[in-house]
């Protein structure tokens, strides 16, 4: 399904239908990396611009967004547990997870840090290409 909304586009494999205004859809087929969003929790904001960091070092993402602290509910080893962190959104491609998740696992203080990956299913298109010019080719 595509938005008529030039702000907004929705990937689809079917092509785009014409568009008023000579705005390009950007979408997605065979030759472009699928777009995600990451999702991360950090137990300090240092350790979060750290991972950030790092991760931009190596053009594994396009993007971070580190938050302010939030609380956190939770069971652990069977123990409720209720703590501080903060969120750490990331935009990158699907073909980064591997490498994205590694690093994660390196320099996370957690024993299992949460790492959740979403596919992008629309955006702006300008927005999008950004994100694409941004990473590392894939390896």
């Amino acid at each position: 399904m595509w938005s008529r909304d030039p702000a907004l586009v929705l990937l689809s494999a079917e092509p785009a239908p014409p568009v008023k205004g000579g705005q390009a859809i950007w979408h997605q087929n065979n030759d472009v990396p699928e777009p995600v969003l990451l999702f991360l929790t950090c137990a300090s904001l240092g350790e979060g611009e750290a991972i950030a960091r790092r991760l931009l070092e190596l053009r594994l993402i396009a993007c971070a967004t580190l938050g302010s602290h939030v609380r956190s509910y939770y069971t652990w080893k069977g123990e409720k547990q209720e703590t501080t962190e903060y969120p750490l959104v990331l935009k990158s491609h699907r073909e980064h997870l591997p490498a994205i998740e590694a690093e994660v696992r390196r320099l996370h203080s957690y024993e299992v840090p949460e790492l959740i990956a979403v596919p992008i299913v629309g955006g702006s298109a300008d927005y999008l290409a950004w994100v694409a010019a941004s990473l590392a080719p894939a390896r």
